[in-house]
């Protein structure tokens, strides 16, 4: 490989040209090995660039899981968009026990509505977060002060609406 004044110029018009992500990695490697001779001829120790040559390889060959491909981390957050999904069918297992079903029958009724088996939905509920307590707590108060069982009906039926849709995305 000769390295003539224009090399790196031409190199990052042809990255910039490139359609492909393959093209681009080989222009990318010339270019590290270009590197790696400047430095050479310069006197420099080439070794870092030699090892990050070595290590794209590895990438590129599925193998890496040095610098440039690290371990994914242990504690990664969860999925705040599922989280929040299963919150809302356990809050509509909730108010299907406040309008008198059997757990079973609303963990299978919610279970159907987001496309998740029944005991799939029960475990959710297992590990149900502090505010759903306080918002059943809430519900069952309104249902306590309110004596026409005409407004307590709509009530549940539209908090259980709008917690199915959100449980559903």
């Amino acid at each position: 490989m000769t390295i003539h004044d224009n090399f790196f110029d031409e190199l990052w018009e042809n990255f910039k040209a490139a359609k492909g992500d393959e093209v681009k990695l080989e222009l990318f490697k010339e270019a590290v090995i270009a590197s790696k001779l400047v430095l050479e001829e310069n006197g420099h120790n080439p070794r870092i660039i030699y090892e990050l040559l070595l290590e794209l390889e590895r990438l590129k060959d599925g193998f890496s899981q040095g610098p440039l491909n690290p371990p994914s981390p242990s504690n990664r957050p969860k999925d705040i968009k599922a989280q929040n999904k299963h919150r809302h069918a356990v809050m509509a297992v909730e108010i299907h026990l406040l309008m008198g079903r059997k757990l079973e029958e609303a963990c299978e009724i919610v279970g159907e509505e987001v496309k998740y088996a029944g005991e799939t939905v029960k475990r959710w509920r297992r590990d149900k977060p502090l505010d759903l307590t306080e918002t059943i707590k809430l519900y069952r108060e309104w249902l306590e002060e309110e004596h026409n069982q005409d407004k307590k009906i709509k009530f549940l039926t539209d908090k259980l609406r709008t917690h199915l849709d959100l449980a559903k995305g």
